[in-house]
This record gives C-alpha cells, structure tokens and sequence, in this order.
C-alpha cells in the first residue's frame, strides 16, 4: 500500500535518527537530500565520504648515501677544488685514505691546504620528532687543536643553528666509523639548508669523511 507524503517523510527523520544515534551522521558526513514528486518535498539522509587527508610527507636526504653520485641531492664546493660535482663526493677508488661506510661513494671534505669545503642541500622538516643521523670517520696530522675544524648546521639566510661541531687534530680522530644523532625537534616545520663546513690550514693535512646521513623519526 502508498506511503502519504507525511508518513514518507516522518520515516525518512526516524531512519536520519537513527544514523544520528549509530553514529554515522557526524558533522559534515551526512546531509539531506530532496526527493520530489511526492506532493511535497521530502527529504532522505545523503552519507557524504570525507577528502582522503595525505599523511604528511617524512623528511628526506636526497642521495644521503651518496650512492647517486656527484651531482645529485647535494650542492658540492672547495676553494681549492671547485664547485664542481665530484670535488667532495668521491667513488671508492679516489679514496687512498677510507673506504664508504656502505656502498662505493662517500663524502670527502678537507684533504687538501688552504681549503674550505662545502656540502650543502636544501631540506624541509615535517613538524614532528625527528633527529639527523650521520656516519663520520676523521683523520689529522695537526698535533694541537684548533687549526683545522669542521660544523654541521641548519642555515636560513642569516640564520645559523650549528648542530654539532668537531675540531680536527691527532686528539679527535676516528679510525672507525662513528655516529651520531641530532635531536632536530626544534627545527620541525621549517624550511633550512642542512650544510656541512670543513675549514683547512696551510700547513699539516686534515680530512673529514662523511656517509649515510638520514632524517629518522624520534
């Protein structure tokens, strides 16, 4: 037997009440809908699928084991070398002093007199906890600190966080890979340039060897 309009319609608010108490009508997920040639509108509850919402995207280094190559992911200069690809990322076979941590490359800075080697790259942190971890070895002939040294440090035109610093001499150095890890909560949901400095003399060598650096959640 037909429904009236008003008995069609007072079925359709006890089926959106329903909803209401199972808990499928949340705010923006449920809406009415007119349906007409009844003699009058009425109206029928319309389930509305939300946006699907992205994760926000991790933290990346690009080419962080620099297993890409020169050229790829990182802006590489010396005042010695050049601002060239390959003056500081170097395959297996142009290291005599080192072997890569992992793979056939690894970041070379220093080495040379007279120098000031950069290796930098643009990042952008996700807010969040997240820390920077890194694999350095380092090698020095200088017998007193201070002469040589290098830095780690998140720039931003003017701005300079330094992330941990190390001077190079016979005292500091590692004949083993070493790691560590920067806390870089403070730093979350910004835009920084991730830039590694080494700083040379003109008289005894010294050499800083980096590989495997990440962005890993806390």
């Amino acid at each position: 037997m037909p429904r009236s309009p008003q008995a069609l319609s007072a079925l359709c608010s006890a089926f959106l009440c329903l909803l209401l108490h199972a808990g499928l009508a949340q705010a923006g997920q449920v809406q009415a809908e007119p349906v007409t040639g009844l003699g009058q509108a009425a109206y029928l509850p319309l389930a509305i699928r939300q946006p699907d919402v992205s994760p926000t995207p991790a933290a990346t280094i690009g080419n962080g084991n620099f297993e890409a190559g020169p050229g790829s992911g990182w802006a590489e200069s010396s005042t010695v070398l050049g601002d060239k690809p390959g003056a500081i990322i170097k395959e297996l076979h142009d290291t005599s002093i080192v072997a890569p941590r992992s793979g056939r490359y690894v970041a070379w800075l220093g080495g040379v007199h007279d120098d000031i080697s950069i290796l930098s790259q643009p990042i952008t942190l996700p807010a969040g906890a997240l820390r920077l971890e890194y694999a350095y070895r380092a090698y020095s002939e200088e017998p007193v600190c201070g002469a040589d040294g290098g830095e780690l440090a998140l720039v931003r035109g003017e701005t300079v966080n330094i992330l941990g610093s190390v001077e190079l001499c016979l005292a500091t150095e590692r004949e083993e890979w070493t790691v560590r890890q920067i806390d870089l909560a403070p730093y979350a949901g910004q835009t920084w340039t991730l830039r590694l400095r080494v700083t040379t003399n003109g008289s005894l060598y010294s050499h800083f060897f980096v590989d495997d650096i990440s962005i890993v959640p806390n």
